[in-house]
C-alpha cells in the first residue's frame, strides 16, 4: 500500500518529528527549505539523534537532504539509521548519481527544474528511484510561470504534472503524490484540489500542516458504494477462475475474465478494486487508532 501522506517537519525541530509521525503515513524530516543556512549542521545532528532515539519510526521517515555542498554530510548522517529513504530536491540524473555513490537507500526524486523535467523518463527508470514528485513552487520560479494556486488554472504546470504521472506509470513506479500547497487558510480549496489531482493520476499528497494530512486522508476514503463494487469485482473474478460459471458475474470462456454490472473485469479494474479495498482498510485502521 502506497502512503497517502507525507508530512514535512523542520529538521531543527526534533520535538515535532514524533508528533508528525503520529499524524501522517510518513514523516519527512526536512534538512533543506525548512532550515535556515546557519542551522543546517544542527538540524542534521538533531534528526540523526531523533532517529537513534526512535528506531521504531525510522522505517516511516524520509529525510529531505540538501542538493548542494551539504549533500554528503546529510547522507552520511542519516542513511545508516534505517530510514525509508531520502527525498532529493532539484532531482536530476547527476544528483541521483551522487546519492547512489554514497548510499543504497531509496530515492524520492523531487523534480523542481526544467532539466529534471526533461530527464523524467530516465529518472523514473533509475534503479534507486522509487517515487517521483514535483516541487511546484521552485519549478514555477525556474519556468517563470505563476506560482501554483488552489483556485487558479495550473497553466504550464498541468503539463509537468501529466509528465510525472506518465513517467511513473511507464517505469512501474507507484503513482506520484500531489505536490505541497502553501495555502493553509482554504481547506475547501485544498480538498477540491487534492481530489482533482487524484483523478488526474496522483495518489496522496505531500503536506506542510497536520490539517492538510487529515483532508488528504478524507479525500482518499472510498464510499460505501465503491467498497461494495470492489468486493463484487474480486468475488466475481475469483468465481470465474475457480468455477467457470457464466452469467452476470460469470466468466467469458476459460480466460478468467469476469463481468460485473455489465462491465468486463480486466486487469485494470482488478487493480483499482484492490486499491479501493486497501484504502478502506487503511481508513478503518486510522479510525481505530484515533479512538484508542
Amino acid at each position: 500500500m502506497v502512503t497517502r501522506s507525507g508530512l514535512f517537519c523542520p529538521g531543527d525541530r526534533p520535538d515535532r518529528l514524533t508528533k508528525a509521525a503520529a499524524v501522517g503515513d510518513a514523516v519527512i524530516a526536512d534538512l533543506e527549505d525548512a532550515v535556515a543556512p546557519q542551522a543546517k549542521a544542527g538540524a542534521r545532528t538533531a534528526v540523526a539523534a531523533w532517529l537513534r532515539e526512535r528506531p521504531d519510526l525510522a522505517p516511516r521517515t524520509w529525510v529531505r537532504v540538501n542538493n548542494d555542498r551539504h549533500l554528503e554530510a546529510d547522507l552520511d548522517a542519516v542513511t545508516t539509521l534505517g530510514i525509508a529513504g531520502v527525498v532529493l530536491p532539484k532531482a536530476e540524473l547527476a544528483a541521483v548519481a551522487e546519492v547512489t555513490a554514497r548510499t543504497e537507500v531509496p530515492v524520492f526524486a523531487l523534480v523542481e527544474t526544467a532539466n529534471g523535467l526533461q530527464e523524467l523518463p530516465e529518472l523514473a527508470r533509475h534503479p534507486a528511484v522509487t517515487r517521483l514528485g514535483l516541487g511546484e513552487y521552485d519549478l514555477a520560479a525556474e519556468l517563470g510561470t505563476a506560482a501554483p494556486s488552489l483556485t487558479e488554472n495550473t497553466g504550464p504546470l498541468a503539463w509537468a504534472r501529466a509528465q510525472v504521472v506518465v513517467a511513473s506509470a511507464a517505469a512501474g513506479l507507484a503513482p506520484p503524490p500531489a505536490a505541497v500547497s502553501a495555502e493553509l487558510d482554504d481547506p475547501t480549496g485544498f480538498r477540491a484540489d487534492t481530489l482533482a489531482q487524484q483523478r488526474a493520476g496522483f495518489f496522496g499528497r505531500l503536506c506542510v500542516h497536520p490539517a492538510q494530512v487529515a483532508l488528504t486522508h478524507e479525500v482518499l476514503v472510498p464510499t460505501t458504494e465503491e467498497v461494495t463494487h470492489a468486493q463484487d469485482v474480486l468475488r466475481a473474478l475469483e468465481n470465474a477462475k475457480n468455477t467457470g460459471n457464466t452469467g452476470n458475474t460469470g466468466n467469458t470462456g476459460n480466460t478468467g475474465v469476469a463481468v460485473v454490472a455489465g462491465r468486463m473485469v480486466d486487469a485494470a479494474v482488478v487493480r483499482r478494486a484492490r486499491r479501493v479495498l486497501a484504502l478502506a482498510e487503511a481508513a478503518d485502521q486510522l479510525i481505530e487508532e484515533d479512538q484508542q
